[in-house]
């Protein structure tokens, strides 16, 4: 072939294109080392006045630079293997996870990633983890293993994945030791966090959610969202104890599901009923280490004893959940219209080993996503049978009237919004300008939306006509609740005459579920002389009703025409009624029965078996009264005790046999506060029953309680005293003689204040989550640690004499103590002492300027990266093997 000799004048034409197009070369690699040392020096605040331009690049945006169209494409080419490292030098003010993962465990994930993107969904199992390594920020790397995760294939699109990550060794990202990131846009970006936070200040389990970078194999993934898995961390970081976390298992749900969208169909099986709550296995998560552990293992079979009787409908909800954490969760699900953590199949729960009951944890709700937000999502709570009890619906209606308004919104919303504008300014730079962030013209929206449903113009259908009955007329009311809400009759309008109903039973029966309910009307009966001569169409009749739960009165007009008992549930004794109080207790009198108060008379009392007394009834214990129970008795009070001693004539009570000793005392969800003078309690063992295993001798639970002039002691329990989420104020008390630890506080606040502790077996004082003070205390002949202060607590320790002790003060895991004026003498091991005992939480401190130390072993240790500072001098930290000096016994047991 004879190609064509070109002309001089295209010769001359391509050298000038050659020419053009290198200059655009040349300039576009200019553009990009511009970009790059811009990014290099960003932090200086130098480029400041440019990083929106540094931003349009790393979105995709050059266009935004005024370049001739044409030559943004090979500026764009040169640019995009650059964004990563650009965006890296970028603060967004986010932590960043660093993952590294070899070749062939990375392909074992990329090969199960394409096995559900061609099923459509992800299966996961626990063959499926490979093992990789992380570093957060700049700290140590940490070898872990990880796996896909999510069940729909949004958590695998792109090269964005979502993973399961479990840390093998000590170390915590986020305090947490297990852990799943997932990308924003699977939660509804900021929509998830700010629910989560809201769950969280209310006192609802829930997973801790936040936002990192994510680096894999030294490529920027961007932004995820990084949240808990359900682990001993996650309770204890929202003030629960390490427990035990159930469920209903999904396995056999998706397992099904697999096998069908393999045949191409995303039906469930109409044969196989593997979508329902009823028909799943009970699952407690982390089994194999709960088995391990007499305590929890016991705990665990209790829960799922308890969710089992709930599945088979031999208990109700009430008696198997906490009520009013159960009300709030549906409310607060309600008010950020988070349907999908409704699903039986993202139900969690935990035992509450105080309560013996089950609380629920929320998880996955997807709030303001997948749900209607035009209306209360209330029937995706009633396909759920955890709803279906009156008490629970009460209880959400309870909480519903509290948070929807607009003045909870916007406290939430003071409460959140720094962190959100953070959260948002980072998103905007990998998401662009779309809304991210939470609207809160929406929440309150929705609020008056569900304060709507609560009180419609007609919650109910009423009914009345006139009947004598033996001359006696009455007014008959059939009245149909019309709601999916518990109701009740407060009151009944004949004529000008108001008649309010104080006594009796007035509840009208709410709709369990609209879905072939029928509708039967419940029947009510007055007798009203003064209409016995008066035609039904003359009379102009309304009712009052009022939900269960709520504070709001609704009048409706009439028209004129024509529960079962619960069996004793889990290890909790059973709750009596009055009349059975008083026949099995001699000694107790009902001084006030609309003041629900009973009364131990003064004497000497022999208490056969647990002395239990009726919800919301308090106890007043009378000066000179002696209460001796039998072997392993228990005093179940859900109200507050009042101990009335004096100097002369103190309150006793103790046992029977004093080698056999009783079981003791504890005191739930008092609504009073409780106070004790000049009392004596001793000769507890404890309590375990099937489960309900508490480790005080007394426990007080959510219920506040002042000592004064009291001694207890001569126990055989972990705990002579234990509080739990409540205050305290112990004033010029003993505690001795001691089977292991005197007081122990969990998540409580207060006072000791001219108190004695002296032949202690195990801590005098032992807290953990708690904000109190120590002052004119006396601590002698302590085994262990005079005072032990953990898990993030703040204890002020001021004039306090510490003699013949293990160790003196020790500060633990992002604790914090201040001694002043005080002493510690003949400690075995070390005066003062700071280290780390849960690395989830970190190092703690002592600052000690005021002290006089004697005769210690040794006057301060400090653990590497924690801080001691005696006498205004750091003390200087040492390596300590905290494990081994606890499985030695010399940091105690």
């Amino acid at each position: 072939m004879k190609f064509k000799d070109a002309s001089p004048e295209k010769i001359n034409r391509k050298k000038t294109l050659s020419w053009f197009w290198s200059r655009w070369y040349v300039q576009a690699i200019m553009y990009v080392m511009i970009f790059v040392a811009g990014a290099v020096v960003y932090r200086s605040g130098i480029v400041q006045p440019f990083t929106s331009q540094i931003k349009a690049v790393l979105q995709g945006r050059v266009s935004v630079l005024s370049i001739p169209q044409g030559l943004s494409e090979p500026i764009n080419d040169a640019v995009e293997n650059l964004t990563d490292e650009i965006r890296l030098y970028l603060d967004n003010d986010l932590p960043t996870i660093y993952i590294d993962i070899g070749f062939e465990e990375y392909q074992e994930l990329l090969e199960k990633r394409n096995e559900a993107l061609d099923l459509g969904i992800l299966v996961s199992a626990d063959d499926d983890f490979v093992p990789a390594s992380i570093r957060f920020q700049d700290g140590q790397p940490l070898d872990v293993e990880m796996r896909l995760k999510g069940d729909w294939t949004d958590h695998l699109l792109g090269d964005k994945w979502s993973f399961r990550i479990k840390i093998k060794e000590d170390g915590a990202v986020f305090g947490a030791k297990e852990f799943n990131i997932q990308t924003p846009e699977t939660r509804n970006y900021i929509w998830e966090w700010a629910f989560h936070q809201n769950l969280i200040s209310e006192g609802v389990l829930t997973t801790r959610y936040d936002f990192t970078n994510v680096v894999l194999n030294g490529k920027l993934l961007g932004i995820y969202g990084v949240e808990d898995a359900f682990t001993a961390e996650m309770m204890e970081s929202q003030e629960r104890r390490q427990g035990v976390l159930l469920r209903f298992d999904e396995d056999i749900l998706w397992d099904t599901r697999a096998d069908f969208w393999e045949i191409g169909t995303t039906n469930d099986s109409s044969i196989l009923q593997s979508n329902t709550y009823e028909s799943s296995i009970i699952s407690i998560f982390k089994a194999s280490k709960i088995a391990e552990n007499p305590v929890l293992s016991a705990e665990a079979e209790t829960a799922s004893n308890l969710l089992a009787a709930f599945q088979r409908g031999e208990r109700s909800a009430s008696e198997v959940f906490d009520v009013e954490l159960m009300g709030r969760f549906f409310a607060l699900s309600d008010l950020w219209a988070g349907c999908h953590g409704l699903y039986w199949h993202n139900y969690r729960f935990y035992y509450n080993p105080v309560t013996t009951l089950l609380e629920p944890v929320a998880y996955d709700n997807e709030p303001f996503w997948t749900c209607p937000t035009e209306n209360s999502i209330i029937g995706k709570m009633v396909e759920s049978g955890l709803f279906d009890d009156p008490e629970i619906r009460a209880a959400y209606v309870h909480e519903v009237e509290r948070i929807a308004n607009k003045n909870y919104i916007d406290q939430v919303r003071l409460d959140m919004e720094q962190e959100i504008e953070i959260y948002q300014n980072a998103l905007k730079l990998e998401y662009g300008e779309q809304d991210l962030g939470v609207s809160w013209d929406k929440l309150v929206n929705r609020a008056e939306i569900l304060m709507q449903e609560l009180h419609p113009a007609h919650p109910v259908r009423a009914n009345y006509q006139i009947v004598n009955r033996n001359g006696q007329s009455s007014l008959v009311l059939d009245i149909t609740n019309m709601m999916l809400l518990p109701a009740e009759l407060v009151s009944v309008k004949v004529g000008d005459q108001e008649i309010r109903l104080n006594t009796g039973n007035w509840d009208i029966p709410m709709v369990i579920d609209p879905e072939g309910w029928v509708y039967t009307p419940t029947q009510f009966e007055l007798p009203i002389e003064y209409i016995e001569n008066t035609t039904t169409p003359e009379i102009e009749v309304s009712v009052v009703v009022r939900l269960k739960g709520s504070s709001e009165l609704m009048r409706v007009a009439t028209i004129g025409s024509n529960n079962p008992t619960a069996q004793k549930i889990g290890p909790l004794p059973q709750i009596p009624s009055v009349d059975e109080v008083l026949k099995s207790y001699p000694f107790l009198r009902l001084q006030n029965p609309q003041g629900k108060l009973f009364i131990v008379e003064s004497g000497n009392w022999l208490v056969s078996g647990d002395l239990v007394l009726p919800y919301g009834y308090d106890l007043i214990i009378s000066p000179g009264a002696s209460l001796r129970f039998e072997q392993g008795a228990v005093m179940l009070v859900n109200g507050s005790v009042q101990i009335k001693g004096t100097s002369n004539s103190p309150v006793v009570i103790t046992s029977q046999d004093p080698a056999l000793g009783w079981g003791g005392m504890v005191v739930l969800n008092a609504n009073n506060d409780s106070t004790w003078t000049y009392a004596i309690v001793e000769n507890t063992t404890g309590i375990e029953r099937e489960g309900w295993i508490l480790t005080g001798g007394i426990t007080f639970y959510r219920s506040n309680i002042t000592l004064d002039h009291v001694f207890i002691g001569n126990n055989q329990t972990e705990d002579a005293i234990n509080v739990i989420h409540s205050e305290f104020h112990f004033l010029n008390s003993e505690f001795a003689n001691t089977f292991a630890d005197a007081f122990d506080s969990d998540f409580s606040a207060g006072e000791i204040v001219n108190c004695d502790f002296h032949d202690i077996a195990g801590d005098a004082v032992d807290v953990s989550g708690t904000k109190a003070s120590v002052e004119n205390t006396r601590l002698v002949s302590i085994v262990d640690k005079a005072i032990s202060v953990g898990e993030v607590s703040n204890i002020l320790v001021k004039n306090v004499s510490i003699d013949q002790v293990g160790i003196g003060i020790a500060s633990k895991d992002r604790s914090t103590v201040v001694v002043e004026g005080s002493e510690i003498n003949n400690a075995s091991f070390a005066a003062l002492a700071a280290y780390i005992k849960k690395p989830v939480y970190g190092p703690a401190s002592i600052e000690a300027a005021d002290i006089q130390l004697n005769n210690n072993k040794q006057n301060a240790i400090a653990q590497t990266d924690n801080v001691i500072l005696l006498w205004d001098e750091l003390v200087e930290t040492v390596s300590m093997d905290v494990d081994l000096l606890y499985d030695q016994q010399i940091l105690g047991n």
